[in-house]
């Protein structure tokens, strides 16, 4: 048609940098020769940047010329590319030791042993002796010994704590507080050294046998004797016997 221009078919594509270039140079054209412009254009693996800088009609062009810049894609330096790689590895040796030394375990695996099953191990580990039937635990006690004894029995007779020397230095003379001890030639017998020792009955049935009993016979002896354990040391070693 008359007074349309139409572009010929023969002719290429106007290719990007083209317009670009044409771009930069209608802005440049468009701008007063007394003023500053400053026009970059940058391309870059990201895209197209474009920067102008201020302008002032008072001071002359630092930047007259325009630049611009063939797109380029920046490729990293063989220092960085080294570096780089140093660290991937590194990432990974350290991923990989992770791994190995705390596997991920399930919370089911970490849960505490119950109350109830500790004790049964631990009672299920006693020997039968110290094992008790209704799940407690059995301490064995050791039983006192006859000096024990002969001092927790003192306030029984009157006397307090400081008539106890007097009596283990007699009955340790007599028996040294053994409760089978026999004279092969009179016949007393046990801890006070009864004569008979069948007296003791007074006081047990098991005088044979047991401390406690001698020694409550034994103590009730002294009171009607001599009064008091040290009266009847005193006795011993004056005549020895009492």
């Amino acid at each position: 048609m008359p007074g349309r221009r139409t572009t010929p078919r023969h002719r290429a594509p106007q290719t990007l940098k083209t317009r670009v270039n044409r771009l930069v140079g209608d802005v440049a054209g468009l701008a007063p020769s007394s003023t500053a412009t400053r026009t970059a254009v940058a391309l870059g693996t990201a895209g197209l940047a474009v920067g102008v800088g201020a302008l002032s009609s008072d001071a002359a062009p630092k930047h007259p010329a325009v630049a611009v810049v063939d797109p380029v894609v920046q490729r990293p330096s063989a220092e960085v590319s080294e570096q780089a790689g140093s660290l991937l590895a590194a990432h990974a040796d350290t991923s990989r030791r992770r791994a190995g030394a705390d596997p991920r375990v399930s919370r089911s695996q970490i849960r505490p042993v119950l109350l109830k099953d500790q004790r049964a191990t631990k009672a299920a580990s006693l020997p039968p002796s110290r094992q008790s039937l209704g799940g407690s635990m059995t301490k064995s006690v050791a039983p006192p010994t006859p000096r024990e004894v002969a001092m927790s029995l003192l306030p029984s007779q009157g006397w307090d704590s400081g008539q106890f020397s007097c009596l283990d230095a007699l009955w340790t003379k007599e028996s040294d507080w053994n409760p089978y001890a026999e004279n092969s030639t009179s016949g007393a017998y046990g801890i006070p050294q009864a004569l008979p020792g069948s007296k003791m009955a007074t006081s047990g049935g098991d005088w044979a046998t047991n401390p406690t009993t001698q020694i409550e016979w034994g103590l009730n002896y002294i009171r009607l004797s001599y009064g008091s354990p040290c009266g009847a040391w005193y006795h011993s070693e004056s005549y020895g016997w009492y």
